[in-house]
């Protein structure tokens, strides 16, 4: 095997890496060889490190990293292809997220447009929650203020998550409401509106996308949980 045949991407993004290199690993090696139990038992050597003193654990990381490229790149290959044969839920792949901010994300990232990949999925959750409310005009309308605890107004509906409850404990239910609300005003601000309007794409890496797409997705599921709440049916907040 080429060393090239195990390298080629961004080591943060494993998910897409494990499929690329799954097919090579499994031939190379024993049919019958648990390549869930060699992924494991390197996941042990690596979580040991941390138990070592400071000297020791930078020796020993640089002897992972340095003792040939052969072994180096077998240990991840073997990590990989255990991800790849089981589905490893610690991987978090573009695929996975909230469907608002994969679909329009998972092409772009795969070819490695990975800041347009985060702006398009940020556009996306905007126009899907306009959508969602179902209001005549959006215009003037805040978004993340739909989760603000007050009421709803004619033309300014609310969100309420059906899993608190107000009666039963009001600091609960306010912090759930606020909490989204300030969230998605920073999803909105912090990274729709700069990612959509740079003049020009920025490099990011794929690690800061994923991140930053994950982040988004937590706030789509937050919005498609909840329930919209208008005035003529206020009495449900």
């Amino acid at each position: 095997m080429e060393h090239g045949a195990l390298r080629g991407g961004d080591p943060q993004d494993i998910g897409a890496w494990a499929l690329r290199v799954y097919q090579t690993v499994k031939e190379l090696l024993d049919p019958e060889h648990d390549i869930v139990a060699a992924a494991e038992t390197m996941r042990h050597d690596l979580r040991a490190l941390d138990f070592l003193p400071p000297g020791f654990r930078r020796q020993r990381e640089i002897d992972f990293r340095l003792s040939g490229p052969i072994r180096a790149q077998g240990y991840g290959a073997v990590m990989a292809a255990a991800i790849a044969e089981r589905g490893d839920p610690a991987v978090l792949r573009v695929v996975d997220l909230h469907p608002w901010v994969a679909e329009p994300a998972e092409p772009l990232f795969d070819d490695g447009h990975w800041f347009s990949a985060v702006s398009a999925a940020a556009d996306n959750l905007r126009s899907q929650w306009k959508l969602a409310l179902k209001v005549k005009s959006t215009k003037d309308l805040d978004l993340p203020s739909v989760f603000s605890p007050s009421d709803p107004k004619p033309g300014k509906p609310r969100m309420r998550f059906t899993g608190y409850d107000r009666e039963r404990d009001e600091d609960e239910w306010k912090n759930a409401h606020e909490g989204a609300m300030h969230f998605a005003r920073g999803c909105m601000k912090r990274i729709r509106n700069l990612y959509k309007y740079q003049t020009t794409e920025q490099t990011i890496s794929s690690g800061l996308a994923l991140e930053t797409l994950a982040t988004l997705s937590r706030l789509a599921r937050w919005i498609t949980d909840a329930k919209v709440v208008r005035c003529d049916n206020a009495a449900g907040r």
